[in-house]
């Protein structure tokens, strides 16, 4: 009977938190995301430098909710493990693995494969949230069913704007 009502708790609680962080992201500008990584992390070369750090990304293939797959791009340099130089997956985002779980608020884009995308699941600095430019996040969803910490939520870098 224990188990069975631990259960339930459970089962209650993880829509509850997840409406509570939809609610949240919106109010923030953003769309709310939640899925299982289907392929990834992998690290994406920049094509940019800022000062003279690299603005590169880690791309995540996330099967959502709805059942489409998105191509998730989170800026490296929000990831709390972030280093200029090395070309690797930065620590947080490193330890992500297919199956795992994830919250995120974003930006929706269309890739150039036609496939639908999130941006912008980051920090933004401080700055007023708006459309188009979100105070996103990127949390991993713990065996709790409660979404994790921002793993884009590092403001080391937020000098660059």
């Amino acid at each position: 009977m224990t188990r069975w009502l631990i259960a339930l708790a459970w089962l209650c609680a993880a829509p509850a938190a997840w409406a509570d962080e939809a609610r949240q992201c919106t109010a923030q500008g953003g769309t709310y995301l939640t899925g299982t990584i289907a392929h990834g992390p992998f690290y994406v070369r920049a094509r940019q430098y800022k000062h003279g750090v690299a603005l590169s990304h880690t791309k995540i293939l996330l099967r959502g909710e709805d059942g489409q797959t998105y191509d998730i791009r989170a800026d490296n340099v929000f990831a709390a493990g972030y280093d200029a130089a090395p070309g690797d997956v930065p620590a947080p985002l490193s330890n992500l693995r297919p199956g795992d779980r994830l919250s995120l608020c974003g930006k929706l884009y269309r890739a150039n494969s036609g496939r639908m995308g999130m941006d912008w699941v980051h920090t933004n600095c401080g700055a007023p949230p708006r459309h188009g430019a979100p105070d996103g996040w990127l949390k991993e969803i713990g065996p709790d069913a409660k979404p994790g910490r921002n793993l884009e939520g590092s403001e080391e870098y937020c000098g660059l704007w």
